[in-house]
């Protein structure tokens, strides 16, 4: 059996980091993710921290359950990955932003989003 290169290592990283984005934006934990694609959760875990590769027969299946492309788990590869990282670790911030979507419309949530900014500018 081959060892990983760093390349191929990135790249399982890259698209596991997509996944748990995508999976977080669905408000999604591992375990209903899991259920719906018929695997553990602990398989899971392994595609999104990038220690285990994903196959395109289930990279299909996960954007199915996601309701996207299974190209956009692609997206930005090469860039640098730390934005993704930092999107997919709070889960909170994830699901009210999902919330302001739902509910507000565009031009609500481009105020809202400008007295974020000056709200955070001023502490």
């Amino acid at each position: 059996m081959s060892r990983k290169t760093p390349h191929s290592r990135a790249i399982d990283l890259h698209v596991g980091q997509r996944i748990r984005l995508y999976r977080l934006q669905q408000g999604l934990s591992q375990q209903e993710l899991a259920d719906k694609l018929g695997i553990s959760y602990q398989q899971l875990h392994k595609y999104e921290n990038g220690s285990n590769s994903i196959s395109a027969g289930r990279m299909a299946d996960v954007a199915r359950v996601l309701g996207t492309e299974p190209a956009l788990f692609f997206l930005g590869l090469g860039e640098e990955s730390a934005t993704i990282l930092s999107q997919a670790g709070d889960r909170e911030a994830m699901l009210f932003s999902n919330y302001v979507q739902e509910i507000l419309p565009l031009e609500r949530r481009q105020e809202l989003q400008k007295f974020v900014c000056a709200l955070a500018k001023t502490f």
